[in-house]
């Protein structure tokens, strides 16, 4: 799984950063959409593995693996439907639609399996979660109202610019909640650990994608196929070697 990840990710790349197909539009964005779409496939593929290796005699763990695959299912879907609207539909760049929808959703799902695995650690009080949930959200709504205020300011603000900063909100609360996961992990040399760092890695580009991607869609200069792709498909090839180490740790118990 993990040597057809890097072959579709090596041919995504050669893509961003060559002029293949930029002399015919309607192919850039179907292969565009296309590579996103078999990176996000095999992202979920890989989850399923880890999903269905998990033993049930952990039936809490694996309830948090559940909504990490309803997540990655959620993202998929998402994917596809921007690859509808773009490619059938002929709506290009379709922010607030289906696919905004399923990314939202799919976010909340990764909220929820990240505290499952936090409540899951045994800690003697669950106020510092709290207390750092809290700090996510401020840091995420001050950018949020940052960036908010400064288009209303300007007389710039849309539905579609404003959609785009909660998935900074979002990115925000996942880091911190990582963060607070796997620091007792680091004290404690847990196996476990270098896959949730990879996995905050990931995120960690979807921050700065989704920043960088607000502000290319308020002044259209995003298409898809831009080489600001590579940042969104790095969250993809992280989730496929997280699941590749979890998947080896399971297989050598």
């Amino acid at each position: 799984m993990a040597k057809i990840a890097i072959v579709v990710f090596v041919l995504h790349l050669v893509f961003l950063f060559s002029n293949v197909f930029h002399d015919a539009p309607n192919l850039h964005n179907i292969f565009g959409n296309v590579f996103i779409v078999v990176l996000s496939s095999l992202a979920l593929i890989s989850v399923i593995f880890v999903y269905a290796k998990f033993p049930e005699n952990f039936p809490s763990e694996k309830r948090g693996n559940l909504f990490v695959l309803l997540g990655m299912l959620l993202f998929l879907i998402g994917d596809v439907m921007w690859l509808v609207d773009e490619i059938f539909l002929n709506n290009k760049i379709p922010i607030g639609g289906f696919a905004d929808l399923f990314w939202n959703v799919g976010y909340v799902c990764f909220i929820v399996a990240i505290i499952m695995f936090i409540s899951f650690s045994f800690r003697a009080s669950n106020k510092i979660l709290y207390w750092l949930m809290t700090v996510g959200v401020l840091i995420g709504g001050y950018v949020l109202y940052s960036d908010v205020s400064e288009d209303l300011e300007l007389g710039s603000f849309t539905l579609s610019h404003a959609i785009q900063d909660v998935y900074i909100l979002y990115d925000f609360i996942v880091l911190i909640l990582i963060i607070y996961l796997v620091w007792p992990m680091i004290l404690n040399r847990n196996r476990l650990f270098y896959s949730w760092i990879i996995l905050a890695f990931g995120f960690l580009t979807r921050v700065v994608y989704d920043r960088i991607f607000a502000n290319m869609s308020e002044y259209g200069t995003y298409y898809t196929g831009h080489p600001i792709d590579l940042l969104y498909i790095v969250f993809y090839m992280c989730v496929v070697f997280v699941s590749l180490t979890k998947f080896r740790i399971m297989s050598n118990d």
